[in-house]
């Protein structure tokens, strides 16, 4: 199933190791980052393989873990906010990586 959306990718700056089914992962400003729970390590293992969406992401996590698509769908958005936040993953939306202008306001 491949389901619409920004796509999300690991982070070409991320330097990361396996290491007995956890991840280890270096950012640009020289963080480390622990991938270890079971969830957490599948949906970053399907992220590196190539770019998802958040509903590729979701469908995964309610099929193998069995949770509903609704907890499935809440926690991939929890997980890839905060993936992107520490510059981990990458949105490939325009909308949500771009600084946006202040609107006017016409009063």
């Amino acid at each position: 199933m491949v389901a619409e959306g920004p796509r999300y990718s690991v982070h070409a700056a991320a330097a990361l190791r396996e290491v007995g089914g956890e991840f280890f992962i270096v950012t640009d400003d020289r963080s480390l980052h622990h991938i270890h729970t079971p969830t957490s390590v599948a949906l970053f293992g399907v992220l590196r393989g190539g770019s998802q969406t958040a509903g590729d992401l979701a469908a995964l996590l309610h099929q193998r873990f069995d949770v509903s698509a609704e907890t499935a769908t809440e926690d991939v958005e929890r997980f890839l906010e905060d993936l992107v936040q520490r510059q981990i993953v990458v949105c490939s939306d325009p909308d949500r990586n771009a600084t946006k202008a202040p609107v006017d306001d016409p009063d």
